[in-house]
Formats: structure tokens, sequence, C-alpha cells
């Protein structure tokens, strides 16, 4: 990644870099804080990769992992493996836990934006009036969670309020 992001910054010269991660890098296992090291490692390079080509750099908290959306399986802390298809049952914490982190000033950005406090009260909206209200897959947000991240982007870069 961050090879490709070095040729990419070239290219566009942004003056603005949004970057969303989180969602596959616990790989949909139980914190590890060796993971969560390699998370923070990555997210700090990202930052300076992109600082360091200019431009400004505004992270985005990972979305949260929804699994009553899951339409597989979601497995206890005690087994052996997990993937998105098969992931820990409480993924959700481990997500909590890197947009804490985000949100504590741990890497050097210009600017954090919560998606996840605007979506967990998204689903927690829709379920109060349609307790089968699916949040897409678990992993990926249905339109109306898309929504929700447009409108607080919006929000929050330019201070547009959601219609």
């Amino acid at each position: 990644m961050h090879e490709r992001l070095t040729r990419e910054l070239a290219e566009a010269a942004p003056n603005v870099v949004v970057a969303c991660y989180g969602m596959n890098d616990g790989i949909y296992h139980p914190f590890s804080a060796d993971r969560f090291a390699a998370y923070q490692d990555g997210m700090r390079r990202l930052s300076a990769q992109i600082h360091e080509a200019g431009a400004k750099v505004v992270l985005l908290t990972p979305p949260p992992f929804d699994a009553g959306s899951m339409n597989g399986p979601l497995l206890p802390a005690e087994t052996d493996d997990f993937s998105y298809l098969a992931p820990y049952r409480d993924y959700d914490r481990v997500l909590e836990h890197y947009a804490d982190w985000l949100l504590a000033g741990g890497c050097p950005a210009d600017q954090v934006i919560d998606l996840r406090t605007p979506l967990l009260k998204h689903i927690s909206q829709e379920r109060s009036h349609n307790a089968a209200y699916r949040y897409g897959d678990g992993i990926h947000p249905d339109a109306s969670g898309h929504r929700v991240i447009a409108h607080t982007l919006l929000q929050k870069l330019f201070g547009a309020e959601p219609e």
C-alpha cells in the first residue's frame, strides 16, 4: 500500500487526502496488541507519506462492525481462525479500540472525523423503527449508511448541514 501511495501522491498531487482504515486491519479476530501495533505503525506511515507529499491528512474512524447484520457465523474468541465470512462475534470492540486511538490523537493527522458515532446512532435508530433492519452485510454499510457517511463528511469538512 505504501509503495502505491507514493506513486499516487506524486501523480495526483492532492491538497487533502481522506483515508479510512481499520475494518480489515484487525483481520476479524479478537483484539491483538501485535495487530494493533501494526495498525498504528501503518497509520503513522500513511500520515507521514501524505504530509511529505504536501497534503493535509484527514483520517476517518473505522465504521462499526454490526454483528446483527451478518449472514454467516459469529465466532467466540476461543476459535482458531476468523475471516470476514466468519468473524469474531465482538469484532466491533476491536474497531472501537482503533477508533478511540485515532480520536485521542494517536496519529499525526490534520483532522480525524468520527464515523462510528453517527453510524452507530443510525443503526440504533433504524432498529428502533424496524428490529429486522440490516446495516448492509455487517461490514459494508447499506445505502442509508453511506448517506450517513456522506452527510458526516460534508458537515465535518465543509460545515454543510444535511438535508
